[in-house]
Protein backbone atom coordinates (compact mmCIF):
# COMPACT_ATOMS: atom_id res chain seq x y z
CA UNK A 1 0.00 0.00 0.00
CA UNK A 2 1.42 3.21 -0.63
CA UNK A 3 2.31 5.89 2.22
CA UNK A 4 -0.42 8.37 3.45
CA UNK A 5 2.18 11.06 2.42
CA UNK A 6 5.44 10.49 0.41
CA UNK A 7 6.83 7.98 -1.50
CA UNK A 8 5.42 4.41 -1.76
CA UNK A 9 7.40 1.60 -0.96
CA UNK A 10 5.25 -0.46 -3.47
CA UNK A 11 7.41 -1.85 -6.36
CA UNK A 12 4.20 -2.48 -8.42
CA UNK A 13 3.44 1.04 -8.37
CA UNK A 14 6.45 1.73 -9.99
CA UNK A 15 6.60 -0.87 -12.04
CA UNK A 16 3.39 -0.12 -13.27
CA UNK A 17 3.94 3.85 -13.87
CA UNK A 18 7.48 2.82 -15.61
CA UNK A 19 6.04 0.66 -17.90
CA UNK A 20 3.21 3.46 -18.64
CA UNK A 21 6.00 6.08 -18.87
CA UNK A 22 7.93 3.60 -21.61
CA UNK A 23 4.32 3.56 -23.45
CA UNK A 24 3.99 6.94 -23.53
CA UNK A 25 6.52 9.14 -23.21
CA UNK A 26 7.65 10.70 -25.91
CA UNK A 27 11.40 12.49 -24.60
CA UNK A 28 13.51 11.56 -21.67
CA UNK A 29 12.60 13.29 -18.05
CA UNK A 30 14.11 16.97 -18.09
CA UNK A 31 14.27 19.77 -15.52
CA UNK A 32 14.60 23.71 -15.44
CA UNK A 33 14.84 26.04 -12.43
CA UNK A 34 10.95 27.15 -11.81
CA UNK A 35 11.86 30.67 -12.70
CA UNK A 36 10.24 32.40 -15.85
CA UNK A 37 13.74 33.14 -17.79
CA UNK A 38 13.85 29.57 -18.21
CA UNK A 39 10.23 29.57 -20.03
CA UNK A 40 11.78 28.99 -23.65
CA UNK A 41 13.36 25.48 -22.50
CA UNK A 42 9.63 24.37 -21.78
CA UNK A 43 7.68 22.53 -25.11
CA UNK A 44 4.53 23.88 -25.26
CA UNK A 45 3.34 20.22 -25.51
CA UNK A 46 1.38 17.23 -23.35
CA UNK A 47 3.30 15.97 -20.85
CA UNK A 48 3.46 16.03 -16.83
CA UNK A 49 5.54 17.54 -14.36
CA UNK A 50 6.67 17.64 -10.81
CA UNK A 51 7.38 20.53 -9.01
CA UNK A 52 10.38 19.49 -6.49
CA UNK A 53 12.22 21.68 -3.81
CA UNK A 54 15.83 21.27 -2.73
CA UNK A 55 17.52 22.71 -0.30
CA UNK A 56 19.47 26.05 -1.17
CA UNK A 57 23.27 25.59 -0.95
CA UNK A 58 23.59 28.11 2.10
CA UNK A 59 22.19 25.57 4.70
CA UNK A 60 24.75 23.78 6.66
CA UNK A 61 23.85 20.26 7.76
CA UNK A 62 22.02 18.34 5.27
CA UNK A 63 23.26 16.20 2.20
CA UNK A 64 24.08 18.06 -0.90
CA UNK A 65 21.38 17.12 -3.38
CA UNK A 66 18.04 16.59 -1.43
CA UNK A 67 14.91 16.61 -3.35
CA UNK A 68 11.54 16.82 -1.97
CA UNK A 69 8.64 15.92 -4.65
CA UNK A 70 6.01 18.73 -3.53
CA UNK A 71 3.68 18.65 -6.16
CA UNK A 72 2.81 16.54 -9.45
CA UNK A 73 0.60 17.82 -12.38
CA UNK A 74 -0.32 17.11 -15.90
CA UNK A 75 -0.69 19.59 -18.85
CA UNK A 76 -1.92 19.88 -22.38
CA UNK A 77 0.63 22.55 -22.88
CA UNK A 78 3.85 22.05 -20.60
CA UNK A 79 5.07 25.57 -21.26
CA UNK A 80 1.75 27.09 -20.51
CA UNK A 81 1.54 25.36 -17.25
CA UNK A 82 4.98 26.16 -15.88
CA UNK A 83 4.49 29.91 -16.79
CA UNK A 84 1.26 29.65 -14.51
CA UNK A 85 3.47 28.12 -11.71
CA UNK A 86 5.95 30.92 -12.27
CA UNK A 87 3.22 33.43 -12.21
CA UNK A 88 0.67 32.39 -9.83
CA UNK A 89 2.48 29.87 -7.54
CA UNK A 90 -0.57 28.12 -5.17
CA UNK A 91 -0.01 29.18 -1.67
CA UNK A 92 1.68 25.60 -1.11
CA UNK A 93 4.60 26.51 -3.84
CA UNK A 94 5.36 29.95 -1.79
CA UNK A 95 5.78 27.97 1.41
CA UNK A 96 7.68 25.27 -0.12
CA UNK A 97 10.08 28.42 -1.72
CA UNK A 98 10.09 30.41 1.44
CA UNK A 99 9.91 28.10 4.63
CA UNK A 100 13.45 27.61 4.55
CA UNK A 101 14.55 29.11 1.21
CA UNK A 102 13.98 25.98 -0.84
CA UNK A 103 14.62 26.38 -4.84
CA UNK A 104 11.95 25.34 -6.73
CA UNK A 105 12.89 22.80 -9.93
CA UNK A 106 10.32 22.09 -12.76
CA UNK A 107 10.90 18.57 -13.98
CA UNK A 108 8.79 17.41 -17.28
CA UNK A 109 8.29 14.50 -19.07
CA UNK A 110 6.69 14.63 -22.88
CA UNK A 111 3.82 12.22 -23.24
CA UNK A 112 0.54 11.74 -25.63
CA UNK A 113 -2.07 13.87 -24.78
CA UNK A 114 -4.57 10.73 -24.34
CA UNK A 115 -2.15 9.42 -21.28
CA UNK A 116 -1.45 12.13 -19.29
CA UNK A 117 -4.27 11.71 -16.74
CA UNK A 118 -3.13 8.39 -16.00
CA UNK A 119 0.11 8.92 -15.61
CA UNK A 120 -0.37 11.78 -13.48
CA UNK A 121 -2.47 9.53 -11.13
CA UNK A 122 0.07 6.82 -11.50
CA UNK A 123 2.76 9.61 -10.29
CA UNK A 124 0.90 10.56 -7.49
CA UNK A 125 0.15 7.46 -6.29
CA UNK A 126 4.26 6.77 -6.32
CA UNK A 127 5.45 10.02 -4.74
CA UNK A 128 2.03 11.17 -2.48
CA UNK A 129 3.54 15.38 -2.92
CA UNK A 130 2.01 16.74 -0.22
CA UNK A 131 0.90 19.92 -2.14
CA UNK A 132 -1.44 17.79 -4.12
CA UNK A 133 -4.28 18.33 -2.22
CA UNK A 134 -8.02 17.89 -2.56
CA UNK A 135 -10.31 19.03 -0.02
CA UNK A 136 -7.28 18.93 2.62
CA UNK A 137 -6.26 15.89 1.90
CA UNK A 138 -3.59 13.99 -0.80
CA UNK A 139 -5.41 13.54 -4.17
CA UNK A 140 -3.25 10.18 -4.15
CA UNK A 141 -6.00 6.91 -5.35
CA UNK A 142 -4.61 5.21 -2.00
CA UNK A 143 -5.11 1.83 -3.52
CA UNK A 144 -4.50 -1.91 -3.09
CA UNK A 145 -0.96 -2.87 -4.84
CA UNK A 146 -1.73 -3.44 -8.81
CA UNK A 147 -1.53 -6.75 -10.40
CA UNK A 148 1.60 -7.63 -12.21
CA UNK A 149 1.11 -6.68 -15.99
Amino acid sequence: MPLRYGWTLTRQHWESFSVAVASHATSAWRRVALEEVNRDSVPARPGIYAICAKVARSHQGFPPRLDNVVYVGKAAALKTRFMDHCRHPAPEMQRAKTCFRFELDFWFIECHAEAIAELESLLIDCLGPSANLVGGAIKARIRPTPQPL
